[in-house]
């Protein structure tokens, strides 16, 4: 089995608060944060990454929390404890509340007025002002709305893209666009950029589901490629699958997964 490669620890979902100075790389256990440019991760493919695609910052809650502890996704009743049916579109770990300070996080940009509890689940509504940002993330920092992120959230302030740019070839100025004064990540152009700023040939980049952009996914033969035997539940083998040998993580299995997974908060599958 491949080594992990891991940029940042699991966070939560539903909103996690990240330093926007830190970029992901491609490969992490993310919690399905954003990427500082405001694009969305790469939706659970790239294998080693966690899989954990947030869909815009928790916006889709597109599956309501039951009061029996079941999920509704694509309006069927799918029981807490059941796991997915084949075909059906993946499920993510969602944190669950009553009220919106079950999500908050702590943070000026990710506490409680910056999140909504709907279906009973977070949703991440996005920050308020550039303040938050920058008592969150430092000077520097603004609050915007960069596409195709629904929600305003901290990114670096730029007046060209040369503002943007940090030493890592995924990273460089030809790799953003400066929009409405903050940076947006426009993804990875070539396998080699993959190969060098992960320091490894087992990654290539690719173009993410439903979506033009582009970012470094992990190679594979079989599942087992995609993780590692420490990973959560929600995030071992029987998480992802190898199709065209790619990485693609295929969702959580069920709520006890998910609750197995975060230390913190209660969570769902759905």
């Amino acid at each position: 089995m491949r080594r992990l490669v891991l940029a940042l620890l699991l966070l939560s979902a539903c909103g996690s608060p990240r330093r926007a100075d830190n970029p992901p790389l491609p490969a992490r256990f993310d919690g399905g944060a954003q990427l500082d440019g405001g694009a969305p991760l790469d939706g659970g493919i790239g294998g080693r990454d966690g899989g954990l695609h947030r869909r815009d910052g928790g916006a889709e809650n597109d599956g309501g929390l039951l009061p029996d502890g079941g999920v509704r996704d694509a309006g069927s009743v799918r029981d807490a404890g059941s796991t997915r049916d084949a075909g059906e579109q993946s499920a993510y770990c969602r944190q669950t509340c009553s009220v919106p300070a079950d999500c908050s996080q702590g943070t000026p940009a990710f506490d409680e007025d910056n999140y909504a509890c709907r279906a009973n689940l977070c949703e991440f509504t996005g920050c308020n002002d550039s303040a938050e940002c920058r008592a969150t993330s430092g000077e520097g920092f603004v609050c915007r709305i960069i596409p195709p992120a629904t929600a305003p959230q901290c990114v670096r302030a730029c007046v060209t893209e040369v503002d943007c740019a940090l030493p890592s070839p995924l990273y460089e100025a030809e790799n953003y666009r400066c929009f409405g004064g903050g940076c947006e990540w426009l993804g990875c152009f070539s396998d080699a950029e993959c190969h060098e700023a992960l320091a490894s040939s087992d990654y290539v980049c690719a173009a993410l589901p439903n979506s033009t952009l582009r970012s470094c996914v992990a190679t594979c033969t079989t599942p087992a490629d995609c993780t590692q035997m420490s990973a959560p539940p929600a995030y071992d083998v029987d998480n992802y699958a190898c199709r065209a040998g790619r990485c693609e993580y295929i969702g959580c299995r069920s709520r006890a997964e998910c609750e197995a997974s975060f230390t913190t908060g209660m969570w769902t599958c759905g």
